[in-house]
């Protein structure tokens, strides 16, 4: 098991993407691509809360905080690129719409819908 989940190998990974793909509505790609982050976030929440508390005293885990907040987000713009980049809100780039749906380890956290169908906030619902 990885982050990821409970699954055998990244063949396991490249499915489920093969299925975000594949499915019609920009939503449904986009809560998937949600689904996936909180479900990642939920096992390793309680490692970024120790790297959280460990940056205060620790220069290298403020950094490693840093770089793991910035391969989250290029992950995240990768797939608004990849998954949903033509119903991406006119104005907003997929840069920002990398930044509005990248989840926070910290459970309260909400994400804006970088779609042109959705323009409220909306709840991720860590946890």
């Amino acid at each position: 098991m990885d982050i990821t989940g409970p699954h055998d190998s990244a063949a396991d990974d490249e499915e489920w993407w093969a299925m975000v793909a594949g499915l019609t509505k920009a939503t449904q790609r986009l809560d998937r691509m949600v689904e996936y982050s909180c479900r990642i976030l939920a096992r390793t929440q309680p490692i970024h809360a120790i790297i959280r508390g460990a940056s205060d005293n620790e220069p290298f885990a403020a950094d490693f905080g840093r770089r793991l907040l910035a391969e989250r987000l290029a992950n995240q713009t990768e797939r608004i690129q990849r998954f949903i980049a033509e119903d991406v809100r006119p104005g907003l780039s997929i840069a920002e719409a990398g930044r509005g749906i990248a989840p926070s380890p910290v459970p309260s956290s909400t994400t804006c819908s970088p779609l042109r169908s959705v323009g409220r906030p909306r709840n991720i619902g860590h946890g």
